[in-house]
Formats: C-alpha cells, structure tokens, sequence
C-alpha cells in the first residue's frame, strides 16, 4: 500500500505539473522555432517541461517514506492565498504610475502581511531584499524600461 509521507509536499507537487502541463499546453499555440533560433513558444514550453518534472519528482519524495507529522495538511490559508493574488494584481496597476521602486516597495510589505504575526522589521527586512532582487532582475539583469520613480517626479 501506498503511503503519503507528506500531504503538503504531494499538493505542492500537483500545483507544479498542473501549471507546467498548463505552460506546455498553451505554448504549443506558438511558433517554437529551433534552439539556435527560438520561437515565442520555446520558453514556455521548456518551463513547462522543467517545472512538469519538478513537480513529479516533489510528488515521488512525498510518497516515499513513513507519513511525516509535520508533511500534515490541516488547514488552507486562504488569507495568505488573497493577500498574493492581490499583490501580484496590483503590482501590475501600480508599475507605470509609480515606477520600480515605490511598487516594490509597497507590494512586499503587503505580501509581508500574508504571514501570520509578522513584526516590522521583518516586513523591513522583506522589502529590503526584495527591492535587490527586483532591481537586479529587472532593471540591471533584463534592462527593462519600466521607471524606477514615480512619473509625478519627472524621471
């Protein structure tokens, strides 16, 4: 008989090959070209496949193994589920009028708040590292032309 040795990893797991066959299905819809000259279907469909696989291989951990208490799925945090769907929402709205900084800013200290209890410097410490990780993303990495200050400053 089959045991579960972690509920909350074989749910991640689900969500991964759920998205990635949802990536690989929908990037068929586009040219993939060959890998010296890629299409507009070629990434997603790699990152489809990847996170298919990463996905299994999270699903084949936790069913390997004696049931674990703390891989117990009790509860839902549906809190937590808004609170992101909501950030990523806004982010979008909030990007052109207020630039990099000032929306980065704001959508990780509301995505702080999806935590239970969490203590300002915590949210501070949040929205330091992920003010790096997004100018170093998107602006250095990329150089995308999205503002770094809000257009109301003239930049």
């Amino acid at each position: 008989m089959l045991s579960i040795r972690s509920q909350k990893d074989l749910v991640a797991g689900a969500i991964f090959v759920a998205i990635g066959i949802f990536f690989v299905v929908s990037s068929l819809e586009y040219r993939l070209g060959t890998p010296a000259r890629m299409g507009p279907g070629f990434f997603p469909l790699i990152l489809g496949i990847l996170l298919s696989l990463l996905g299994s291989g999270v699903i084949l951990t936790a069913l390997r193994g004696e049931p674990d208490e703390g891989g117990r799925l009790d509860t839902f945090n549906l809190r937590g589920l808004g609170v992101i769907i909501f950030t990523t929402v806004l982010f979008g709205i909030l990007i052109q009028p207020l630039g990099l900084l000032v929306t980065l800013s704001i959508c990780a200290a509301i995505t702080s708040l999806a935590a239970p209890g969490a203590r300002p410097l915590v949210i501070a410490g949040n929205v330091g590292v992920q003010l790096v990780i997004g100018l170093g993303v998107f602006h250095l990495l990329l150089k995308l032309q999205i503002p770094l200050l809000p257009r109301i400053l003239g930049f």
